[in-house]
């Protein structure tokens, strides 16, 4: 057990130091390996003091220590379970609007993130050519131009035509993207239900398509992009919080 918590801790330890030293020191939620490393290596001084009989753990402590982590393991694997099954699905064709989801532009450049989630709409886009797209995302610390802006200039580049690109620019999180986007479907559609896929990372569908739902878009399907080869765990950690904090506050 304790040879597992250093190797643990050192592993969380070095994934760290990876995403800082690929994605920089601001790196959103990267602080948790640090967390975790610090966890890891705390039980492994707690066991070893036990064991030279240094401290005296009680009975109940332990199974309720044993029990908490069992519970939470279940937990995290059925949410990561939901959420890597979401990511594989296909979107539906001819949907009346795409809204991609924005993510971080350093200054005027989209992230590698931002990125794959724009180039992953190209086939499905030329695909269906009578269906509009909605980029959703304000501008945040370090942007100086719309996550919104950033992703319309992409798809010019990719050749979609300007006039089915429609811009959201007030949004700040994913929650927001989905019901500022749906207001903007609303006040353009002349039938409804309207079918609506939504366009991100593939950690990213689930929560996005659940809280469109939330918010009453029926009829949704997701078109995922894949994530940095690198930061693929990292992201995959956080959005088990993503979503759990969503399920709590009632967005999902």
């Amino acid at each position: 057990m304790k040879v597992s918590c250093l190797v643990l801790g050192t592993l969380c330890i070095c994934y760290y130091l990876l995403i800082v030293s690929y994605a920089g020191i601001k790196a959103a939620f990267s602080p948790i390996w640090l967390v975790l490393a610090i966890g890891f290596y705390f039980l492994m001084a707690v066991i070893r003091l036990e064991q030279r009989h240094m401290i005296t753990i009680p009975s109940f402590m332990k199974i309720i220590f044993v029990s908490a982590v069992l519970v939470g393991s279940i937990i995290f694997l059925i949410v990561e379970g939901i959420i890597v099954k979401n990511g594989v699905a296909d979107p539906k064709p001819n949907a009346d609007y795409m809204i991609i989801l924005g993510a971080k532009v350093n200054g005027t450049v989209p992230s590698k993130t931002l990125r794959a989630r724009v180039y992953g709409t190209k086939e499905y886009l030329e695909k269906n050519k009578n269906t509009k797209v909605i980029v959703s995302g304000g501008q945040g610390n370090g942007e100086d131009v719309t996550e919104a802006f950033a992703m319309k200039k992409l798809l010019i580049n990719m050749g979609i035509s300007e006039n089915r690109i429609y811009m959201e620019e007030k949004s700040t999180n994913t929650e927001e993207n989905i019901r500022f986007s749906k207001a903007m479907i609303e006040e353009q559609v002349k039938k409804k239900p309207y079918e609506v896929v939504i366009a991100t990372s593939d950690f990213h569908i689930y929560r996005g398509i659940s809280l469109a739902k939330k918010q009453g878009i029926t009829n949704v399907s997701g078109c995922p992009s894949k994530p940095d080869k690198i930061l693929m765990v990292h992201y995959y950690f956080r959005e088990f919080f993503a979503v759990v904090k969503d399920k709590l506050v009632g967005n999902i």
